[in-house]
Order: structure tokens, then C-alpha cells, then sequence
């Protein structure tokens, strides 16, 4: 169709394609309206009838306001301590007078599931999963972990230990949090900021290093991480950067350690330091000529295949079990052949925008 042709078509958009037009801009004497002529728009959109969509990120958490009720919600490993939500319950529609605060928790190293603070009573109800309790036969009783008391009003925090064999009282520790105006920015351990009593007769006190992670592990809480976690994993995270550098140096070692073809050649003739005219064709022709044999190689090994097993499908009824096992081994080694061929033929494209 010839739309230029204005007897037969007829312009919907305005103005119309610079080839189209009698007068080019460059042969008009105004630059201005030569400039105007290019900048020409033919179809203008119209405005968008919404407003301009905002998608706000929200850093992994989400908070939400109810009737005298804020919700707020965390993904998984976002919050350090392994918080996932926090429900808080107020007694006025502005939302300043506690009430309690439900908070749930999941894959703490402690078990930690569920806590519920009451603030009529000021009383905290921790909730652990199943297996806080179980002992762990080789660490001793006097290190063994029974029971944890977290009294919030005074910032104390005591630990029971498991009774010993033959003992009618366990071992203690008591650990006070100092004010935040002490803390700092980091947890700085100081030996009278613990007390505890020790049920073994003639054992050695604990030393300071095991306290101060005693005292680290209580304030901040470890959390576990699922070995098919591939994005919280450090290990697996790590292992996986360190296989991808490990397989760029391959390559770039394959690269610079490139296979030479003309060497065979060029050995033939006794490594000459400089090749005349006439020895420089015969070795390309020489490279041409093995390279043709090799591909009309590989045409009769996919042939022969092909041969091969139309002659097993007429075939395979009448065959003994020895000739159907030696026309097995042959298959397989065709196909071996073959697929090494296609191998390295990927490999030769994927190194090729590297050299």
C-alpha cells in the first residue's frame, strides 16, 4: 500500500513523517521553524487519570494499627532476637496507656517461642518449645542450665543449674544489667555485675571469659539456621562464593594456558623460528585437510549410530544375550564419543568471549 498517496489514505495523526513532507527544515530559511518542524510530535498520550502509585519498602517489617491494638509484624532473621511478631494492647483509643505485650518468636538456639508481658501486673510468662529442658550428658551439672528467672523490675537475671550426683543443692548465678547510661554503645563486661554460688565442693571458680559469654548469650540471643536456608546460611553462602571464584580462575586459566594446534605442525617441520611462504600454506593446508577428516569422522560416527540402533529395533528379538550386551557396550561408547565432542564444543563457545 502506498499510504503517501492522500487520494486513496487519509492522515489521522497530526502532521505528518519528514520524508513526506514538500519542504525539508533544512531547506527553510527560519532555523527556528526548522527546529520546530524536526521536534514535531505526531501522537501525544493522554494524561494518566491516577495518581502516581507509590510502593513504600518496608526493611523486611510491617506495622499495623487497630482499635486500641498495634500489630507489628517481622520477616524471618530480620530481627536479631528471632522476633516475628509484636501485639500490643492498649487501654485508650491513643494508644499510650500498655496494657501487655504478646510477642511470638521462632528459631531461637534457646526455644524461645512466646513471651506475654503484663503490665497491670508486671509479670512476664516466657513460653519455650519442646527440647529446652533436655540435658546434654557431657557438660557438667554445675554448667547445666535448669532454670532462667528474668526479673524486669530490678534487671536481674538468675540461672539454676542442675543438681549434681550426691548433691542436695545446685550451683547459682546471678547476673544484674547495668543502665543503659553505663552499657554505651557495646556490652562491656565487669565482674561485680555477677554473683553465683557453686554446689561442687573444691571447684574452681568460673573464669571471666566463660561469664562474659554466659552474660553475651543472655543479652543477645543466638538463632538457628536451617542448612537448606540458602539466604541466612553464612556457610553455605560463603562455600557458594568461594566455588564461583574457584570456577572463574578455571576458566581464566584454561584461557591463558590456550591448547596451541599449530604445535603438532610446527613440530614436524623441527620448530622453526621462522616459516618461509610456501611452509606456512603447507601447514594450513596441512590443519585444513585433518580438520575436514575430522568432521566427516564425526558424520560417520552419527551414522554408524543411527545404523546401529535401526538395526537393534529390527533386530533386538532374535539377539542372544551376548550379542545384545556387546551392541550395549558399543551404543554407549558411540555415545560417550559423541557427547564429549558436544562438551567441548560448549565449552569452546562459553571460553570464546573470554580470549
Amino acid at each position: 500500500y502506498d499510504l503517501t498517496n492522500t487520494e486513496k489514505w487519509e492522515h489521522l495523526l497530526v502532521g505528518e513523517p519528514l520524508k513526506w513532507r514538500k519542504e525539508k527544515p533544512k531547506d527553510l530559511g527560519d532555523e527556528e521553524e526548522a527546529l520546530e518542524m524536526a521536534d514535531e510530535k505526531h501522537l501525544d498520550m493522554p494524561l494518566s487519570w491516577s495518581m502516581r502509585i507509590n510502593i513504600p519498602h518496608d526493611d523486611g517489617m510491617k506495622v499495623t494499627f487497630f482499635k486500641r491494638t498495634c500489630v507489628e509484624e517481622f520477616a524471618p532473621y530480620v530481627a536479631d532476637d528471632g522476633l516475628l511478631t509484636k501485639v500490643t494492647r492498649f487501654g485508650d483509643f491513643e494508644c499510650t496507656d500498655i496494657l501487655s505485650v504478646e510477642e511470638k518468636y521462632e528459631n531461637r538456639r534457646d526455644k524461645l517461642n512466646r513471651s506475654v508481658h503484663d503490665y497491670q501486673t508486671n509479670m512476664v510468662t516466657d513460653t519455650f518449645n519442646a527440647g529446652r529442658e533436655d540435658r546434654v550428658v557431657k557438660i557438667p551439672s554445675s554448667e547445666d542450665i535448669a532454670t532462667r528467672v528474668f526479673e524486669i523490675v530490678d534487671r536481674e537475671i538468675h540461672l539454676k543449674y542442675h543438681y549434681g550426683k550426691g548433691n542436695v543443692t545446685a550451683s547459682t548465678r546471678t547476673f544484674i544489667k547495668p543502665p543503659l547510661a553505663e552499657m554505651g554503645e557495646g556490652m562491656v563486661f565487669k565482674p561485680e555485675l555477677t554473683y553465683g554460688y557453686q554446689a561442687e565442693i573444691g571447684a574452681k571458680p568460673p573464669r571471666q571469659l566463660a561469664l562474659f559469654l554466659l552474660a553475651h548469650e543472655m543479652a543477645f540471643p543466638k538463632l538457628d539456621v536451617s542448612l537448606f536456608n540458602k539466604e541466612q546460611n553464612l556457610d553455605y553462602r560463603l562455600g557458594m562464593l568461594e566455588k564461583e571464584e574457584q570456577q572463574r580462575m578455571y576458566k581464566e586459566k584454561e584461557v591463558e594456558e590456550e591448547i596451541d594446534y599449530l604445535a603438532p605442525y610446527l613440530a614436524r617441520m623441527g620448530h622453526p623460528s621462522v616459516l618461509s611462504y610456501q611452509k606456512a600454506l603447507d601447514c594450513k593446508y596441512n590443519c585444513l585437510n585433518d580438520f575436514k577428516k575430522l568432521l566427516v569422522e564425526r558424520a560417520n560416527q552419527t551414522e554408524q549410530l543411527q545404523a546401529k540402533q535401526n538395526w537393534y529395533a529390527l533386530n533386538h528379538d532374535n539377539l542372544l544375550a551376548e550379542e545384545e550386551s556387546l551392541y550395549f557396550e558399543e551404543i554407549n561408547e558411540m555415545i560417550a564419543n559423541l557427547r564429549t565432542l558436544e562438551i567441548r564444543l560448549n565449552r569452546h563457545k562459553d571460553l570464546s568471549p573470554l580470549r
